[in-house]
């Protein structure tokens, strides 16, 4: 599961990447393709951050809290760092539907709002990967690992997944072609 969490956090810096291009080349052109592409980047960062990545990180921060008392504080602060970003993403998507909208000063917002997710996101896993899922690796047991695996959404990476996902199923076409492409090319 730490592979995959890792894997994730590829996945999610790769796509905060192309949502950070996207929206700087959109030239205030919000019926262009690179506005569609940030709109699916930030649908993406909405829903599997939040609805699947971060649970299971809970359920892991849990089982090592049980087994490491000491580490209370940091895992109230990565619990706490999940809360945060989750409201994060939502004022992403409301600068979003704001500048849908034709706000234009929504614009410089959205940009704004972006840049701030994306730091705080990059900030968060690195603080992860270095310092908490290093000591999961060490303290956890594979019947912890048992009892994870079992409460954990069972979601498969609606962009990444190795099954490329059939024309029409996913709110997510342009990124998995584009990404699709990527890994081709």
């Amino acid at each position: 599961m730490i592979r995959d969490l890792r894997t994730d956090h590829h996945n999610i810096l790769r796509v905060l990447r192309l949502m950070k291009r996207s929206l700087s080349n959109l030239n205030g052109k919000l019926d262009s393709k690179e506005f569609e592409r940030a709109r699916e980047c930030i649908k993406y960062l909405c829903e599997y951050p939040d609805n699947v990545h971060h649970p299971r990180e809970d359920l892991m921060f849990e089982m090592l809290l049980n087994r490491e008392p000491k580490v209370e504080v940091q895992v109230g602060n990565l619990h706490q760092e999940h809360i945060d970003l989750f409201i994060h993403s939502r004022q992403l998507h409301d600068a979003l539907e704001s500048a849908e909208a034709g706000k234009l000063e929504t614009i410089d917002a959205l940009h704004q709002q972006a840049h701030g997710y994306s730091d705080m996101q990059i900030s968060h896993m690195r603080h992860e990967e270095l310092a908490v899922f290093p000591l999961i690796e060490q303290k956890l047991t594979l019947n912890d690992w048992k009892a994870i695996i079992a409460q954990a959404p069972s979601d498969k990476d609606p962009v990444f997944s190795e099954k490329p996902l059939k024309k029409g199923s996913s709110g997510y076409l342009l990124l998995t072609k584009y990404f699709h492409s990527e890994r081709i090319s």
